[in-house]
């Protein structure tokens, strides 16, 4: 009997990515820009409802009517006081933005989403726009354990490290991840 004694080749490694495509981050950073604006905004004016509400439901009882008013004076001060914070926070987030830390960016960005739907519509919405986002504009972002190689989220392949770029690229879906 002969043995076949070719060897096979290692396989050569994959050619590298095309260069990722600027990320455009202008977009995103004006809704989050337009969300602190309007989140401000609509603190300054819950606060100011807060105290019509208040007087108008302490001179109610006054006078022996219904205290209603102060139940809706309570919504108003909870809702200027959610605002006032997502206000607060709103840098941070636009900082996750610049830095490209979308997967955090999200995680942290839906708290403030339904809260702001939740105690004044518009501010919710502007934040759901800006989370939808960067869903549109990122496709695919990394989420891996710590030390291992990034897995695509569209088809669960590990990502490849492309070190010219910085950046993770999934073969199979020839996509950059996050």
């Amino acid at each position: 009997m002969v043995k076949d004694t070719a060897t096979t080749a290692p396989a050569a490694p994959p050619p590298t990515p095309p260069a990722p495509p600027p990320l455009d981050d202008e977009p995103l950073r004006s809704l989050l820009g337009l969300a602190r604006t309007l989140a401000f905004l609509v603190a300054l004016v819950a606060g100011l409802f807060f105290l019509i509400l208040l007087a108008l439901g302490i001179f109610r009882i006054a006078v022996g009517g219904s205290p209603a008013s102060l139940v809706a004076a309570a919504y108003c001060l909870i809702a200027a006081a959610v605002n006032y914070l997502t206000w607060r926070e709103l840098p941070a987030l636009e900082l996750l933005a610049s830095q490209r830390k979308y997967g955090l960016l999200k995680e942290r960005l839906i708290v403030w989403t339904v809260l702001g739907l939740i105690f004044f519509v518009v501010v919710g919405v502007v934040l759901a726009l800006a989370w939808v986002r960067i869903d549109l504009k990122a496709g695919p972002y990394a989420a891996a354990p710590t030390g291992n190689p990034p897995v695509c989220l569209r088809c669960g392949e590990r990502a490849t490290l492309i070190p010219e770029f910085g950046r993770y690229y999934c073969y199979r879906c020839s996509a950059y991840l996050w």
